[in-house]
């Protein structure tokens, strides 16, 4: 039989009241400050398996993961050297075939063979731009011969030994499908190189003259520069063809034109 306390405002069931009270739960230390209780990482060494040991934190700074007087999970810029899992290369169809996009840096990614991936993905590539072409590429950094070097990715793919020159049938550098992958020689590559940032007609190898108050229009060559003469002022874009035609004399396939779509057309 219950029955009702006055003042107190509870039900009074023979037993003792109890406190409630909140119990903190201890927190799990782990042996690695990667705060994994299964990491087989030997204490102090770097995360990324290359053996060096590592130096210890001044600070305590949890969001990245530094603890005072623990090791670092890395040695300095050997956190880039972590692979990503397959599956980050995402699935993508270009020109119907089957191709896997390769997440890079700064939010960018290159495209390359179904085929190809798996061996691309081995190692962690970064992004960067070459400012006189103003095209953008994927490398990583490597040792060839005992020498550290600069990996590109279409080189990497091609030919690993880094002996031959490979150069990209398109202007896009990040496009690394073998359908896009071609050997070069200095002059060739030269050849396919897009117009210059500073080009002011909007097209390449025509140049206004202040000369001639015309349109002039040149090519390069092998170190020879070949002048095509000068148009009117109303007349850029048959200057712009006209380079075109040298070009595809000079250089053939490997010819940046101003109008790509006509030579294909043809």
């Amino acid at each position: 039989m219950r029955c009702i306390l006055e003042g107190s405002g509870a039900f009074n069931t023979g037993k003792p009241n109890r406190q409630e009270t909140t119990m903190t739960p201890k927190p799990i230390l782990a042996s690695c400050v990667c705060g994994n209780p299964r990491c087989r990482i030997p204490f102090g060494y770097c995360h990324c398996k290359c053996g060096g040991k590592c130096n210890l934190a001044e600070q305590t700074a949890p969001e990245r993961k530094m603890v005072k007087g623990m090791p670092f999970m890395f040695q300095q810029n050997h956190h880039k050297r972590i692979r990503l899992p397959l599956s980050a290369a995402k699935r993508c169809v270009v020109d119907g075939k089957l191709c896997r996009k390769i997440p890079l840096t700064r939010g960018k990614y290159s495209v390359v063979d179904e085929s190809e991936y798996r061996r691309v993905m081995e190692f962690k590539w970064h992004v960067r731009k070459n400012s006189r072409s103003n095209t953008w590429y994927a490398m990583r950094s490597a040792v060839v011969d005992g020498k550290k070097v600069t990996m590109m990715m279409h080189q990497f793919i091609f030919d690993p030994t880094g002996k031959l020159h490979v150069d990209h049938k398109s202007t896009d550098g990040l496009d690394n499908r073998l359908e896009n992958l071609r050997l070069w020689t200095g002059g060739q590559n030269q050849a396919n190189v897009k117009r210059k940032k500073n080009n002011t007609s909007g097209f390449k190898g025509v140049a206004w003259s202040v000369r001639g108050n015309a349109w002039q229009v040149y090519i390069n060559s092998n170190g020879v520069r070949y002048h095509l003469g000068y148009f009117p002022r109303d007349q850029k874009d048959a200057a712009a063809r006209a380079y075109d035609a040298k070009a595809i004399e000079l250089h053939g396939e490997f010819a940046q034109l101003n109008f790509p779509h006509e030579r294909k057309a043809a």
